[in-house]
């Protein structure tokens, strides 16, 4: 097995990476780490107590929000392992998922088509692999001048400036090994939290 970690960022939804780490613990003991920046403080003792019945598991606390892109920037230039497979909150993992990635190239995951923006469009002129579900090969995001920001579609900037043959745009076929249950934060609090 490689050398990587699972990473999410949470914003007060405890539940929903309760889901996730039981899903991954299903068929696997690999390292799973939270990036949390919870503004509740009851919702954020959640999560730390989530994160306290499980093995392999940790936490790095925030007491403001971190925002999707930030928090996956913080995850990429703190990890201590050759690949973080970057994961929302919201995605449950199915056993298979690993044999899925090659651990060849810097970026892969499942494409979508979207323009300069990050709206998704069958005509778009990037390929965007969208974090729901990503790996990357930590030493070559740290050695990007793009990185990811805010949230919504957070690796657009590097995307569009990363060349297709560093990019494993894997097929629409794999998205069997994992279920994404709608836009967890989003849904709830909005963009604008």
């Amino acid at each position: 097995m490689n050398n990587f970690e699972i990473v999410t960022v949470n914003y007060n939804t405890p539940d929903l990476v309760q889901r996730l780490i039981e899903s991954i613990r299903d068929f696997s003991n690999v390292s799973i780490r939270i990036i949390d920046g919870s503004t509740n403080a009851e919702l954020r003792m959640q999560m730390i107590g989530i994160v306290e019945t499980h093995e392999n598991v940790s936490i790095n606390c925030f007491d403001y929000n971190i925002h999707h892109g930030r928090g996956l920037d913080y995850a990429m230039s703190s990890s201590t392992y050759d690949w973080v497979l970057c994961c929302d909150s919201e995605v449950q993992l199915k056993t298979g998922i690993f044999d899925c990635f090659t651990f060849q190239l810097p970026l892969e995951g499942f494409p979508t088509m979207v323009d300069q923006h990050g709206m998704a469009r069958k005509d778009g002129s990037i390929t965007y692999l969208h974090p729901e579900l990503l790996l990357i090969k930590t030493s070559w995001y740290n050695n990007q001048q793009h990185k990811f920001i805010h949230h919504g579609a957070p690796a657009i900037v590097l995307m569009g400036g990363t060349a297709p043959e560093h990019k494993n745009a894997m097929p629409e076929e794999l998205k069997q090994y994992y279920i994404r249950g709608g836009r967890g934060t989003v849904n709830r609090y909005g963009y604008n939290f």
